[in-house]
């Protein structure tokens, strides 16, 4: 997984203008369901994946002034992420589904869905699972 997460993501961060954007898919299907952002042009990033009755659970970081969303690698690099989807494991931008990005998040904002379906199925079906807003204590 490359969003880092915890004390170790906040230290990454830098200079403090980035909020921690949680993350979490919950697979509500019979099949195994992978994540992944786009990055550039060309790229995308593996987000995680998740079993059936598991879910996919990462960081993202978000800069409220400009609405940039990045994922930070292991370096410490931060990464634009153009996009973020889910579908089936072994196909996923075929089944994509296309994630809603938080472009200009506050702390405690949270992704929260929950997805089944994907690979014969067609699409991967995710609705969002309202959450109580954080406040950023």
């Amino acid at each position: 997984m490359l969003a880092l997460t915890g004390t170790a993501a906040a230290a990454e961060t830098g200079d403090g203008r980035l909020v921690a954007v949680p993350l979490t898919v919950v697979n509500d299907g019979a099949e195994a369901i992978g994540c992944r952002a786009a990055i550039a042009h060309w790229f995308s990033a593996e987000v995680g994946t998740a079993s059936a009755g598991s879910a996919v659970e990462a960081t993202l970081w978000a800069e409220p002034e400009s609405g940039t969303v990045f994922l930070i690698n292991r370096a410490g690099d931060r990464m634009p992420v153009e996009s973020l989807w889910c579908g089936a494991a072994d196909a996923t931008w075929r089944t994509r589904s296309l994630i809603p990005l938080p472009r200009h998040a506050a702390d405690g904002d949270a992704i929260s869905l929950t997805c089944r379906g994907g690979a014969d199925d067609g699409p991967l079906a995710c609705r969002q699972v309202r959450q109580a807003q954080g406040g950023g204590g």
